[in-house]
């Protein structure tokens, strides 16, 4: 059969792994872009290529002409939606990928940054869409669990990447399908905000909607017992009742419409009303309400000039996680 190198006019300088003492033994050609990575990382990071390198025959292991054990080449699907790697020995390479519907150049990149993770490079991500294209390699690969190990430092990295209002949703579903403890907690608090219009309401996975509705119900069981923490102080006149008014219409004028909550909170709270609870030393529950479980965005404050109806104090425990912790390989 005939030799399924891709011609020298077209090749790339590789993308070469190293690992000390150990030579790459598997070329894989990523449209134009090849990779030279080793058999031994790829086996234990992706489900794929296990069961894809043991497809390969005891008698076809040896090295060939090309000096890999392993030779992989770029198929582009029927539909011309998405790609694949075949054994080279099995087709017959194409300089041409016009028939592929996507950005091929895009693709590659994206490519090499999950071969990264394997190797425990650092990752650098461009924003939340090639986080995206990422994750859908990672899955088709079987190497999600390592492409989650190696997201945790791109997200405190990179700002265009962390979660915010405008794509907690999107990010919530990302961060339950590599199983990301961190970027579930910050996104499903953010879903659960604002107080009165909370973001979840707009998901349409209803797996996650519920699970983002008992979140909000459990953090309204604390603001109402706050609220009523309040009212008794009031009502036992340990505050003038001028101060609890002006506390009132200020978290109402400030923002221009509506009443937000967690600004009202707050202004009592910097009024003094923030004491002990009877027969609890030292628990303050305004400042506890308050509080804020967000983990890669520390500034952010309830009640604050950018969140004035937003509570952060969602506890996630790990029974809470929408996922099985023990499983090891997904």
């Amino acid at each position: 059969m005939a030799l399924t190198s891709p011609p020298d006019a077209n090749k790339q300088d590789p993308i070469v792994f190293l690992i000390s003492h150990m030579t790459p033994d598997v070329r894989l050609q990523v449209f134009d872009q090849p990779f030279h990575i080793h058999s031994m990382v790829l086996r234990i990071h992706s489900s794929f290529f296990r069961t894809f390198l043991d497809s390969v025959d005891k008698t076809d292991i040896a090295p060939s002409a090309t000096g890999f054990a392993y030779d992989s080449i770029t198929e582009i699907d029927a539909d011309g939606q998405g790609w694949n790697l075949v054994r080279s020995e099995k087709k017959i390479y194409s300089t041409s990928f016009s028939k592929f519907s996507g950005n091929t150049k895009y693709q590659t990149v994206a490519f090499g940054k999950l071969m990264r993770c394997m190797y425990y490079r650092d990752l650098k991500l461009e924003g939340v869409d090639e986080l995206k294209v990422i994750l859908a390699l990672s899955d088709y690969f079987g190497m999600l669990r390592s492409f989650s190990g190696n997201l945790t430092d791109a997200l405190f990295m990179n700002g265009s990447i962390k979660p915010n209002e405008n794509n907690c949703l999107d990010l919530l579903e990302i961060a339950v399908k590599c199983r990301h403890r961190i970027l579930y907690n910050d996104c499903l608090i953010l879903a659960i905000n604002p107080w009165r219009e909370p973001r979840y309401l707009k998901l349409q996975n209803e797996t996650l909607k519920s699970k983002a509705e008992e979140a909000h119900m459990k953090v309204a069981s604390r603001v109402e017992k706050t609220h009523s923490h309040i009212l008794s102080f009031v009502a036992e006149g340990r505050m003038q009742d001028t101060k609890f008014v002006q506390a009132v219409r200020s978290s109402t004028a400030s923002v221009g419409y509506g009443f937000n909550v967690a600004r009202y909170f707050r202004t009592m709270r910097d009024a003094g009303c923030d004491v002990q609870r009877h027969g609890k030393y030292g628990e303050k529950p305004l400042s506890d309400v308050l509080s804020s479980n967000l983990i890669l965005d520390t500034k952010a404050e309830s009640g604050g000039c950018h969140s004035p109806d937003s509570f952060f104090c969602l506890d996630i425990k790990t029974c809470d996680l929408p996922w099985d912790i023990m499983e090891v390989d997904w």
